[in-house]
């Protein structure tokens, strides 16, 4: 499953069974996190889903506010998840491309979620772990800010509403 994870709209995909293409799925309402979470579950659970792919939004492979947010969102989902693999792709562009595959007026959300998992199905080397995305925001930001706000799990920054 592959994960575009906006601040309005979370984007969704699936591969096929073989693990060699994605499509989109849907795109969920950002606004409720537990709703999105218990869509998110319920597919896992249909689709056997094994493995979570989550597009981290780099700016020139800097980590930035909206990385940040997305890396916070990807801790609340794990946290809910819990013994589901998480992996994260680096999204440059994906939602440039998905924009080529929607109508005018579409949400193009899903799209860009089915390029992430594209990214990685061509290139499991290119799929980052929880604890390099970790690694990174450390370097990026000279020590790693979950700890300075007493806080180890992003996830546990968000509330459920």
């Amino acid at each position: 499953m592959g994960l575009d994870l906006g601040l309005r709209w979370w984007g969704v995909s699936l591969s096929d069974v073989d693990r060699r293409t994605a499509r989109p799925l849907a795109v969920l309402p950002a606004s409720d996190r537990p709703a999105c979470v218990r869509r998110i579950q319920a597919w896992v659970r249909d689709y056997s889903v094994s493995r979570i792919i989550i597009g981290l939004p780099l700016y020139e492979g800097r980590w930035t506010r909206t990385t940040e947010t997305v890396f916070v969102q990807a801790g609340y989902l794990r946290r809910r998840l819990r013994g589901l693999a998480i992996g994260f792709v680096d999204e440059s562009e994906t939602s440039q491309d998905a924009r080529l595959y929607t109508a005018a007026g579409e949400r193009d959300d899903a799209w860009a979620a089915a390029f992430i998992l594209q990214r990685a199905l061509d290139d499991p080397a290119a799929v980052w772990s929880w604890d390099d995305v970790r690694s990174l925001r450390r370097r990026s930001s000279g020590s790693d800010p979950s700890s300075a706000s007493g806080t180890r799990d992003p996830g546990a920054q968000l509330p459920d509403s």
